[in-house]
């Protein structure tokens, strides 16, 4: 079981990443030769269904399949992984992080190498859940161990980018820092979305480079989704008025 639920072109499958529409993290995990299992077919089975689920926006639903999936083969990370997108997504935060902790000790297990490069895509989705839950500080700590575990690994720039620029506790705020990895995040894996404009726009205003912030944001308006629009206004005018955008309410993530 190879993708996650978003907007992957991975068909029958879950990946790693299903919130706001970012990116996929991809996560292939080997069975353990002689490990006992339940029906991996009924696994599979469930796992579909689940992702059909997903799809049509039922995320309890999808948590439910995906435990009955977990019942017939408890050994496979991915199926915790996935579960516990579907937690987040329904705010269940602490159900969340308890599955991507059980996602990351079998993965370990399967690996044997707590430095694997797939896990890159379960510290990942743990730092997206907590900065859901605006646990600011415990997000970026596992969005940098995502990063080390797999420098080139998509997105993490983008959320630590945003993070380091925007929040609200001024003691996690680094501008250069964030700017520095927006800049990074656009030149390894290009510049064409409204969301990283959007964030180089906070980043370069954090930074009071207000003439930039009103270029980027204006950039990530023409990109910008109906639902996207309102909130880029919003903060263009910001710059506008030389002021920087903190994120005080909401998901820490646009």
């Amino acid at each position: 079981m190879v993708c996650a639920m978003s907007h992957s072109n991975c068909a029958g499958k879950f990946s790693l990443r299903f919130p706001r529409g970012w990116g996929v993290a991809l996560v292939v995990f080997a069975a353990i030769p002689g490990m006992a299992l339940g029906s991996p077919e009924a696994a599979e089975r469930f796992s579909g269904e689940a992702q059909q689920a997903f799809e049509g926006g039922d995320y309890a639903k999808a948590a439910q399949l995906l435990t009955k999936a977990i019942a017939e083969d408890e050994t496979d990370p991915e199926l915790y992984a996935n579960r516990g997108s579907c937690y987040d997504l329904l705010g269940k935060t602490d159900d969340a992080l308890r599955d991507f902790d059980l996602s990351w000790t079998k993965a370990i297990v399967k690996k044997h190498d707590p430095k694997d490069k797939s896990l890159a895509g379960i510290a990942f989705n743990r730092g997206a859940a907590l900065a859901h839950a605006r646990r600011l500080k415990e997000a970026v700590a596992d969005l940098t161990k995502a990063l080390e575990i797999d420098p080139e690994f998509p997105e993490v720039r983008l959320d630590l980018g945003w993070i380091l620029a925007t929040a609200s506790d001024a003691s996690l705020r680094d501008p250069a820092k964030a700017l520095a990895f927006l800049k990074e995040e656009a030149a390894e894996n290009g510049g064409g979305s409204a969301r990283l404009a959007d964030s180089l726009a906070a980043a370069e205003a954090a930074n009071g480079h207000f003439d930039e912030a009103v270029k980027q944001e204006n950039a990530a308006l023409e990109l910008a989704t109906t639902a996207q629009r309102r909130s880029y206004l919003q903060r263009r005018e910001r710059y506008l008025h030389k002021k920087a955008y903190i994120d005080e309410s909401g998901p820490a993530l646009p």
